[in-house]
């Protein structure tokens, strides 16, 4: 027997901005203090990471922050 795991997710989690300018706050997200990550992850099981695309983020980088990403979320998320 072949069992499949599907995916849903988003091409991120951080989107600070309102919903009236193209952000997920009120929208998705309740209000602008909520852990972003945390929250999303009771929602969907997997999130694109693209940011060590971005040179801004790639350059502050350390193990800590991906032991902190890994930490906020549930043992069966993945990161794309």
């Amino acid at each position: 027997m072949i069992i499949y795991q599907i995916l849903i997710g988003c091409s991120g989690w951080s989107y600070p901005d309102t919903t009236e300018e193209g952000g997920w706050i009120q929208g998705f997200y309740p209000n602008s203090k909520i852990k972003r990550l945390s929250y999303y992850s009771r929602f969907f099981n997997t999130v694109e990471m693209d940011s060590t695309f971005y040179e801004n983020f790639y350059k502050y980088i350390t193990k800590q922050t991906f032991v902190g990403i890994d930490k906020t979320t549930p043992y069966n998320f993945e990161f794309l």
